[in-house]
């Protein structure tokens, strides 16, 4: 459990556009889940999340906010099943 919860996590980015941006980090194979106002995306360093947003802005997207989001027992679960 505590190797999958250090393998990756999942920032959210509140962002201008939702779909603009769930198209663009989908072309870079990035793992994306959307919401209203943000997109979640599946990280393994901060290194990923400083190109996603670089390259979210780039695209000329208004990138208001980034945090990073605690894993819970379902997402990991899901995580088991999926390897």
């Amino acid at each position: 459990l505590f190797q999958l919860m250090q393998e990756s996590h999942t920032v959210s980015v509140r962002i201008n556009d939702v779909q603009k941006a769930y198209a663009i980090l989908m072309s870079r194979h990035m793992i994306v889940k959307t919401g209203s106002d943000r997109v979640h995306i599946q990280v393994k360093s901060d290194t990923e999340v400083a190109d996603a947003v670089r390259m979210l802005a780039g695209n000329g997207l208004d990138v208001y906010a980034v945090n990073a989001c605690q894993s819970g027992l379902e997402e990991l679960f899901i995580r088991v099943l999926n390897q």
